[in-house]
């Protein structure tokens, strides 16, 4: 039987989660822009641990390097 995987999700525009929402490595979503968050560990404090944005821009160039570099 198939499993629903939810993540943490918002539909306000522009609303991004902080390190103190998101623990290291999980993932949460923006429906309304389109992007995905994920918490990156560091160095193992919390204090400098960020939020990493993968938008559709990043997607899009990520994919024209792949095939640039073939």
């Amino acid at each position: 039987m198939a499993q629903t995987v939810k993540l943490k999700r918002s539909n306000t525009a522009d609303a991004e989660p902080t390190t103190s929402q998101l623990a290291s490595g999980e993932l949460a979503m923006n429906t309304r822009d389109g992007k995905i968050y994920m918490r990156k560990y560091i160095d193992g404090t919390d204090g400098n641990d960020t939020i990493i944005a993968v938008d559709q821009t990043a997607i899009d160039e990520a994919v024209a390097m792949a095939i640039a570099l073939g």
